[in-house]
């Protein structure tokens, strides 16, 4: 197999792995928030992701890096979803 179409293979394997896993991330802020990623478009989710941060360290990260407007969440709240 010519070495682009691997390329291509692997890519998109990521990219099938990236978009469950935002999936995952989206189900938690859902569930705790009532928010989903694109709520906190600061977030550098696909760094996040490359990093292999869990969906709940990533929201800890989100959090931290100020992505988005959390003002108005209790702290505890997002300590029950990052822990």
């Amino acid at each position: 197999m010519p070495t682009g179409i691997r390329e291509r293979e692997r890519t998109n394997m990521a990219d099938r792995a990236f978009q469950a896993w935002i999936a995952a991330v989206d189900r938690l802020l859902a569930d705790h928030l009532a928010l989903t990623s694109t709520d906190l478009p600061d977030a550098s989710w696909r760094d996040y992701f490359d990093e292999e941060m869990s969906p709940a360290q990533a929201i800890g990260a989100g959090w931290e890096d100020g992505a988005g407007d959390l003002s108005g969440i209790p702290p505890e709240l997002l300590d029950e979803i990052i822990a």
